[in-house]
């Protein structure tokens, strides 16, 4: 998952017209009345809500084909892009907000400009307070090392991405990765070291990648992909470039950093936890293989039922390095 992604917003569909209708324009429906519109905007506290509503009564009143919005964390696309016809900096009591461009073939007239002005100056405050609560979000589900998703963003989104992949008909794979060697390398170069090895790693991991697929540190050394539309050869071949990006890092303290990995599909109906204990599992004979190695659940024989937590789950999870 990126810092900085772009997020194209729907355009509302324009409505038929009888022939012989003639073509209303911007200027003649009516204009958004402030009030109004500022409550619309304040419903939300999500940047793209908040901006989709903006952008949609801009369109419906001033014939706006498209509005993108530029923040450091954010950049939000709608309708059509092209050269800005017109453009306002966003700032709030010395915060910078960002920056707004509107796109439209026909130039805007000296008291629309004017208009437009005036309606971003609305947008500010909404704005502001979607932006904080966004980054307060971001900040509950990243993990602070590596800039990766974190345990609580798996728990609210693993079942959400089985939803959609059930709803579409696609696979899901599921990827647990732990590394190989971090004892080493914190017993060789203490925690700093070990560190490093996981922002190596994470590096990799965001490298390999695509914009769909999601990436979580779930605590330690270990580490969840989610990737949607893959079935377990896919998910393999993931795997191996990750391997090769983390073999191909120069060596830390003497040592190469490698890992074991264990792949799990959805199903039908599958639990969450289920499909974790699946990746869980075939990872764990990858490391009695041998280690630095993938295998799928679909070609090792797994327990069904509930996430086994006996004392020999957990003493063969001591002893994973």
């Amino acid at each position: 998952m990126n810092a900085s992604n772009t997020t194209p917003l729907p355009i509302p569909p324009r409505k038929a017209r009888d022939r012989g209708t003639a073509r209303p324009t911007a200027t003649t429906s009516a204009r958004p009345r402030p009030l109004e519109l500022l409550r619309e905007l304040q419903r939300s506290l999500e940047p793209e809500v908040v901006v989709d509503t903006f952008a949609s009564r801009l369109h419906e009143h001033f014939a706006v084909e498209g509005l993108t919005f530029e923040h450091p964390e954010h950049r939000l696309q709608w309708g059509t892009e092209g050269e800005p016809a017109f453009a306002a900096s966003l700032d709030l009591e010395g915060d910078s907000l960002g920056h707004l461009a509107f796109y439209r073939q026909r130039a805007f007239g000296r008291r629309e400009r004017d208009e437009l002005a005036r309606l971003s100056d609305l947008l500010l405050q909404p704005l502001r307070n979607a932006l904080a609560h966004a980054s307060l979000q971001k900040q509950a589900f990243e993990d602070a090392l590596t800039g990766l998703l974190n345990r609580q963003a798996l728990d609210r989104m693993l079942p959400r991405e089985l939803a959609t992949a059930e709803r579409n008909g696609q696979p899901m794979a599921l990827v647990m990765i732990d590394l190989d060697c971090l004892k080493q390398v914190n017993d060789t170069g203490g925690h700093a070291a070990g560190d490093e090895a996981l922002r190596r790693v994470s590096q990799s991991i965001s490298r390999a990648l695509r914009q769909s697929d999601l990436a979580f540190r779930i605590g330690g050394d270990e580490f969840i992909l989610l990737l949607p539309a893959t079935g377990a050869d896919g998910a393999m071949r993931v795997v191996e470039r990750i391997q090769g990006l983390v073999r191909d890092g120069p060596a830390l303290h003497g040592l190469t950093l490698t890992f074991s990995a264990g792949i799990a599909t959805s199903a039908a109906g599958i639990a969450p936890d289920y499909l974790i204990e699946q990746a869980d599992q075939a990872m764990y004979l990858a490391k009695r293989a041998g280690k630095d190695r993938a295998l799928s659940s679909t070609t090792t024989t797994l327990r069904r039922g509930r996430p086994d937590f006996s004392a020999d789950r957990i003493a063969a999870r001591m002893a994973r390095t």
